[in-house]
């Protein structure tokens, strides 16, 4: 009988070891998904800011853009070279 005390003493001994091995597992698990998860709002963050940055240049270019159906006046080339 008192052998299968120890025997009971060391399988939960044993069954200690191996939760304490799979909390540290979820600890580390859960820091990763922490960190992805602030790594992919940082993503977000830096996507929403980016496209905000693209509109104000589409903007910028816009006072730019030639349209079709309006007449531009080209001056003449000239074949007079300016030296310094």
């Amino acid at each position: 009988q008192a052998r299968e005390i120890e025997n009971i003493n060391q399988m939960a001994a044993q069954q200690l070891q191996s939760s304490s091995n799979v909390v540290q597992i979820m600890r580390g698990i859960s820091s990763t998904t922490q960190q992805s998860t602030m790594s992919t709002r940082e993503a977000s963050h830096n996507m929403a800011r980016l496209a905000r940055l693209v509109e104000q240049l589409r903007a910028s270019v816009e006072a730019f853009k030639l349209r079709e159906n309006q007449g531009y006046y080209i001056p003449p080339t000239s074949n007079v070279s300016v030296t310094p």
